[in-house]
């Protein structure tokens, strides 16, 4: 019995020790696991911390980056500027120059038309027969309004049958003269007169059928006599113009043909 119960003793004794060994490894394994995270925890603040530092550098580095660019750009702007500045300047001493030139060259135009212009003075014969052209046509035109006039003052102051024999007799005369002017103008071969010809002979045909007007509508006859004196005076007066350009044309035409073979 004795024995038994030193057995049973030795057996508690050895499950004492062995379960406090175990407690123990447990204890180790725990502190252990403890020291394991404890340097998790170090090596997560650690790397935090290096993960600021870096993003703080970074930042700075950003910054730097982004100062030097700005820098740079205000360089360039201010070259730009000086560059536009001076392409400023050159352009307006080009223009400078070009107008410099310009002033040259009108007033060398000027001189040159001014030259022309004296060249091209009418001299006074050829003027004297462009003005009796003029002259010509304009006494023409107050001969023939001085005729109508008689006319219609005959038509006032005279018996209509007296009149219309007046008429009749100028309507001849007229219509003579108109075919003396053709025989004349065939003859010169004479373009001037046989235009006189053909307005003397439009006169005479006026001169007729103011006769009819003054037979069938009384009335009416000094309306047509005015209307035909005038239609001569806006004829003639046109005619005396366009004779003094043409000959002032036709003028300056062979002076510049005369130039043009002499540079030749």
């Amino acid at each position: 019995m004795k024995e038994k119960k030193q057995d049973k003793l030795t057996n508690k004794e050895k499950t004492s020790t062995e379960n406090k060994q175990e407690n123990k490894k447990e204890e180790t394994l725990a502190e252990e696991n403890k020291k394991e995270v404890k340097k998790e925890k170090t090596e997560k603040e650690k790397d935090k911390k290096i993960s600021k530092i870096n993003k703080v550098e970074t930042n700075k580095i950003v910054e730097e980056v982004l100062d030097k660019t700005k820098e740079l750009e205000k360089e360039k702007i201010k070259k730009n500027k000086k560059a536009e500045k001076t392409e400023k300047s050159k352009k307006n001493k080009k223009e400078k120059k070009v107008r410099l030139e310009n002033t040259e060259e009108d007033k060398k135009m000027i001189e040159e038309l001014e030259k022309v212009k004296q060249e091209q003075k009418i001299p006074e014969d050829i003027k004297k027969q462009m003005n009796d052209k003029v002259f010509k046509n304009i006494i023409i035109a107050i001969l023939i309004m001085v005729y109508l006039l008689f006319i219609n003052m005959g038509f006032i102051n005279i018996a209509q049958d007296v009149l219309v024999t007046d008429l009749k007799v100028f309507s001849i005369t007229l219509a003579v003269l108109a075919i003396v002017l053709f025989e004349r103008a065939y003859k010169k071969d004479s373009g001037e007169l046989a235009i006189n010809g053909i307005e003397v002979l439009v006169l005479a045909i006026a001169t007729l059928i103011s006769i009819g007007v003054l037979t069938t509508a009384t009335a009416k006859f000094q309306l047509v006599i005015a209307a035909v004196s005038f239609l001569y005076g806006a004829y003639y007066t046109g005619k005396a113009i366009f004779e003094y350009v043409r000959e002032k044309k036709k003028y300056l035409k062979q002076t510049s043909d005369i130039k043009d073979i002499i540079k030749k």
